[in-house]
C-alpha cells in the first residue's frame, strides 16, 4: 500500500487495550456491525448513505437559517403578544433539535423525530400567519421563503420517496 498514511506511534491503536468483546468505536458503525442496541446497522446509518447525510445535513442548516431570520421578527412580536414570541421560539428551537436528535436515531425513531420537526415547523409557520393577522409584523418574506423550503425537506424525510419505497417492500 503505497497511499497508506503511516500514523505516529501514540496515535495507532494498542491491541488487546479494549476488554473482551469491545469494538473499536470506528467499528460501531460499520455495515454488519452490531450498533449499540445490537441491530444490525445498515443503509439507514447517514455516514453509510451519502444521499440521506445530505438530506439531513441541509434540513439542519436551512433550519438554523430560519431561527437567524426569525430573530429581528421574534423581537418585533414580543413588543406586542410574549407569548407567540415565546411559542415561535420554542417552535423553532424543537424543529433544530429534532432534526439534530434524528439524525442519530435509526428507523421508527427516526422518523418520529423528523415528524416531530415537521410539526414545529410548520408551527412556526402558524406562528408567522398569526403575527401578520394581528398586525405585530409587516413582512415576513427572508423567513417565509427558507421556512416554506425547510417544511419541504422535512416532508422529503418523513413522506419522501425513499419512505414509500421502504413500505411497500414490507
Amino acid at each position: 500500500m503505497q497511499n497508506a498514511i503511516a500514523l505516529p506511534r501514540s496515535s495507532r491503536p494498542v491491541r488487546g487495550s479494549r476488554a473482551h468483546g469491545e469494538r473499536e468505536p470506528a467499528d460501531l458503525g460499520a455495515p454488519g456491525s452490531l450498533g449499540g442496541r445490537g441491530e444490525r446497522t445498515g443503509t439507514s446509518h447517514p455516514e453509510l448513505n451519502p444521499r440521506k447525510a445530505t438530506f439531513m445535513l441541509i434540513a439542519y442548516q436551512v433550519a438554523l437559517e430560519v431561527v437567524r431570520e426569525l430573530r429581528p421578527l421574534v423581537e418585533q412580536i414580543r413588543k406586542h403578544d410574549n407569548n407567540l414570541a415565546k411559542q415561535l421560539v420554542d417552535a423553532a428551537s424543537s424543529t433544530v433539535q429534532n432534526l439534530a436528535e434524528g439524525e442519530r436515531h435509526r428507523g421508527g425513531n427516526k422518523r418520529a423525530r423528523f415528524d416531530i420537526a415537521h410539526g414545529e415547523a410548520n408551527e412556526v409557520k402558524g406562528s408567522l400567519d398569526l403575527a401578520l393577522a394581528w398586525g405585530y409584523i409587516d413582512d415576513d418574506s427572508a423567513a417565509r421563503v427558507k421556512l416554506m423550503r425547510l417544511l419541504a425537506l422535512c416532508w422529503g424525510l418523513t413522506r419522501g420517496p425513499h419512505c414509500n419505497a421502504k413500505r411497500s417492500e414490507s
